[in-house]
């Protein structure tokens, strides 16, 4: 693969847990400020990304707001729907919880504020929570969360691959702009 001019941009986990059976006592209050994803938030989770992520990250998967668009798009599935929740404090989007669920399966991914670690638990059993009725949960963790791996291994989950993301730089002959005198009358 590095012959062929690709390198390496991020390593993650898949973690799963089974839920079935899971007791749904003691979850932790919702925190304050959640509230169901809206279009006006859209620039505001591209900034939280520009937070959470390291710049090898943000450099493949979008450095404009259109680029990182795209990329969650085909990450999550253009077209399927996906129950998304914000925590937004003061003004500012400091948490985003997104969930899929499909028939035999639920995935969940949790991006944070570096400041917000504390909505960690109780925003990962909301997401649990919304997944009800699937036999498994499944969370894609990025190595730049990888804090979190423990906490997640505490809680029952397993992790069960790890799979590293490649990128290649595609360099594209750019003409110079070059002055032309203008004509005046």
């Amino acid at each position: 693969v590095r012959r062929a001019g690709f390198s390496s941009y991020v390593t993650e986990h898949l973690l799963t847990w089974d839920l079935r059976g899971v007791a749904r006592e003691g979850a932790p209050a919702p925190p304050p400020g959640l509230r169901p994803r809206q279009a006006r938030d859209e620039y505001p989770l591209f900034r939280l990304y520009g937070l959470a992520a390291p710049m090898p990250v943000r450099l493949a998967e979008g450095l404009t707001l259109q680029q990182w668009q795209e990329s969650m798009a085909v990450r999550w599935g253009a077209g399927h729907p996906n129950a998304d929740l914000v925590v937004e404090r003061e003004g500012e989007v400091v948490a985003w919880l997104r969930t899929a669920a499909r028939r035999s399966a639920g995935a969940l991914s949790l991006l944070l504020h570096p400041e917000a670690a504390s909505l960690f638990s109780a925003l990962l059993h909301l997401g649990l929570q919304r997944l009800e009725g699937r036999p498994r949960a499944f969370i894609l963790l990025p190595e730049h969360q990888s804090q979190l791996l423990n906490p997640l291994a505490e809680m029952g989950f397993e992790k069960v691959a790890e799979y590293v993301s490649f990128v290649r730089e595609a360099a594209t002959r750019v003409e110079s702009p070059g002055l032309v005198p203008a004509q005046v009358m």
